[in-house]
């Protein structure tokens, strides 16, 4: 393809009306135009040289429904098409032709499906199964860049009121979504027991650092490379506790708000040392350690 040097000033408006063009669709929400999806998704049969399904076209309000009526029909392996989540790969095939006018036709149907609000969708020989695309899209508020964020309902929400669940970015189970909702009802051992770091961090964000903290035992004085602290963690016989070694560190690289980072992570409860507990996560000496950070 062209590099942005060698297009006319006509080509660089078509690419620029494209970017803003697919960027809308591959972030719209809300039922589509479904004749007219239909149509084209009839198109690309046509165009792809196949004969249009004999039962037609059964919709379902989310992927899951209609994957779980595949699984029901006995359907192992289906080819999906992503409909507006095909954004990207559509806009290449509409800035292709910019430059060449008539490239790749058989897109033809996949680009209308897209353009009319076609969710994700499964061609088969006898049918098409479809789903309709997402109910609503939650952002973060005032944050640039922008990420996925919602924790009364699912951020990426469909109609049936399937989705998935993202907080601040990081995609975490409904049941976590629940108890980040309602921090009151979560424990020090949801927390520890969460083995994903990122998760952990929106986990002790909802429950408080410090709320946290009062459980533990500090066994170091804090210092550039963090802060060990030891929890007293029930077994899931509830018979003994379990001594869990956690290292509290700052991320030294600011957030897009100005903020910094705050992780915990699990570490071997003979750590002595947030030196040592730092060189043992990435599997070096302490003095390894000690100046690969102050070279960064």
């Amino acid at each position: 393809m062209a590099t942005e040097e060698e297009l006319t000033p006509a080509q660089k408006l078509a690419m620029d009306a494209l970017v803003e063009k697919w960027g809308a669709i591959g972030l719209s929400t809300g039922q589509g135009n479904e004749p007219a999806i239909e149509a084209a998704i009839l198109k690309a049969y046509t165009l792809a040289g196949h004969p249009h399904p004999d039962e037609g076209f059964k919709w379902f309000d989310s992927p899951k429904a209609a994957s779980d009526w595949m699984r029901a029909q006995g359907v192992k392996e289906a080819k999906t098409v992503w409909g507006v989540q095909d954004a990207a790969w559509l806009a290449y095939i509409e800035a292709m032709r910019v430059l060449n006018p008539g490239a790749l036709p058989t897109a033809d149907g996949l680009i209308e499906a897209a353009e009319n609000g076609a969710g994700w969708y499964w061609p088969f020989n006898n049918i098409c199964v479809v789903s309709r695309r997402m109910k609503a899209i939650h952002w973060e508020a005032n944050r640039t860049p922008k990420r996925l964020h919602a924790l009364e309902e699912p951020a990426l929400l469909f109609e049936d009121g399937w989705g998935l669940s993202l907080i601040k970015g990081n995609r975490v189970t409904e049941d976590i979504r629940e108890l980040c909702l309602h921090p009151e009802n979560m424990t020090k051992e949801d927390i520890l027991n969460q083995t994903n770091t990122e998760v952990r961090r929106v986990m002790m964000e909802a429950f408080g650092v410090e709320r946290l903290i009062k459980f533990a035992e500090r066994v170091s004085e804090e210092d550039r490379y963090g802060c060990l602290y030891r929890f007293d963690v029930p077994t899931e016989r509830g018979e003994e506790s379990e001594s869990v070694m956690m290292l509290k560190m700052v991320n030294s690289t600011a957030e897009p708000d100005g903020t910094f980072k705050v992780y915990i992570e699990r570490v071997p409860p003979t750590m002595t040392t947030p030196l040592e507990a730092q060189a043992w996560r990435f599997n070096v000496t302490q003095e390894e350690y000690a100046r690969i950070e102050k070279e960064t």
